[in-house]
């Protein structure tokens, strides 16, 4: 019976020997699996951590974008801008209050027409009396005084315009409107005076500079 028992188990022993085999030879295929995993995932998040220390010290995207934002926020007039360029100022005649006429005092679109022509010649920045022009100034009148980002301005209006001086200065006086000026100034006697300014410092636009309404264009 004995020798009958230890047949049978043998027997059973020697069936199981392959099974046992192949399992084992799947369970070393499920380890190199999972050790190339395990690799395949510390060389990622090596690259990620190179990543993050490179946007951490300032040489990734991140801080190209951030450079880039910073270089256009001189452009839309949310940083403030320093550098060569010209002063245009504009002041109503001695005899504005004497003559009630408004010919004699500066007009909301006299210091539009400046403003455009010197944007035209390539001023990088502009102010008026320390208010930023950006795209959605506006320059009206108020009064017997103009109206210039929502804020009240009196003569005489101090027109800076960061640029080449030289260049923009000569463009500037052969102009339009600077001929107009020194017509008005001998019959108006409005005054207007240019000057080269070897540094100017352009403020930075406080107000909201997202337009309020908007066309798509054609």
């Amino acid at each position: 019976m004995l020798a009958f028992l230890l047949t049978v188990a043998w027997a059973r022993q020697g069936e199981r020997a392959p099974l046992v085999e192949e399992r084992r030879d799947r369970l070393a295929e499920l380890v190199v699996q999972r050790q190339q995993r395990a690799d395949t995932i510390e060389r990622e998040l090596n690259q990620l951590r190179a990543r993050a220390e490179s946007l951490a010290t300032g040489k990734g995207p991140a801080a190209a974008l951030q450079d880039e934002i910073e270089r256009l926020a001189g452009f839309a007039g949310t940083a403030a801008v320093s550098g060569p360029g010209i002063e245009v100022a504009l002041g109503d005649s001695p005899n504005a209050d004497e003559e009630g006429s408004p010919d004699f005092r500066i007009q909301d679109v006299d210091v539009q027409l400046v403003v455009n022509t010197l944007w035209s010649e390539g001023a990088e920045a502009i102010a008026i009396n320390g208010q930023r022009i950006v795209s959605t100034s506006a320059i009206r009148s108020a009064g017997q005084a103009i109206l210039v980002n929502y804020k009240v301005l009196t003569s005489p209006y101090r027109i800076e315009a960061v640029g080449e001086p030289k260049a923009l200065r000569e463009r500037f006086d052969a102009s339009e409107i600077a001929g107009r000026f020194r017509t008005w100034s001998q019959i108006y006697r409005l005054s207007i005076r240019v000057r080269s300014a070897e540094s100017l410092t352009i403020p930075a636009y406080t107000g909201s500079v997202r337009p309020r309404h908007a066309e798509p264009v054609e």
